[in-house]
């Protein structure tokens, strides 16, 4: 899909505060296989095109699948240059990002806690961003004693759709 050239997020200037200690302290602006976070959305670069087709969908979309092979640059995608972005647009509240995390339950249990504790701000919201990382580990890393971790987590994200179906 294209999507005109209005690069709103793209063009928006980082704040450098954040930002200036931790370049001091950056040895290379490579990170191997590690993912780019919000800390290192000034030295992420290249993918521009990327995070504006990204905003597009959202204003589209109300789910968006981000998928891609391993390492290709996914969660840096979101972390380093999605995020950091829509953070300074009002019009969107912005959620820390949601990793997949075993010893937490999964993924299905951490949104469920998510979705309790923030249930009272979606009243009030109709646009947000809320990224869910590592999805895929529901079935490259499944959880041993809970193999309903994928259809439990469809059923909340309807659930979840049906209690509040105008957020965006």
């Amino acid at each position: 899909t294209t999507f005109p050239k209005l690069d709103l997020l793209a063009a928006l200037p980082l704040p450098d505060k954040p930002y200036k200690k931790y370049a001091r302290q950056l040895k290379c602006p490579f990170l191997g296989p590690v993912f780019y976070g919000e800390k290192e959305a000034k030295i992420f670069f290249g993918r521009n095109r990327e995070i504006r087709d990204l905003f597009h969908l959202l204003r589209k979309y109300k789910l968006i699948l981000l998928r891609g092979y391993s390492g290709t640059g996914k969660s840096s995608l979101l972390h380093a240059g999605l995020i950091p972005r829509m953070r300074q647009l009002t019009s969107w509240v912005v959620f820390e990002p949601i990793r997949r995390n075993k010893q937490a339950g999964g993924l299905y249990k951490q949104l469920q806690q998510f979705v309790e504790e923030q249930s009272p701000a979606f009243s009030s919201v109709t646009k947000f961003l809320l990224v869910l990382d590592q999805v895929e580990e529901m079935y490259t890393d499944p959880l041993p004693a809970d193999s309903m971790e994928i259809d439990s987590l469809g059923t909340l994200l309807a659930e979840f759709r049906e209690k509040f179906p105008t957020l965006h």
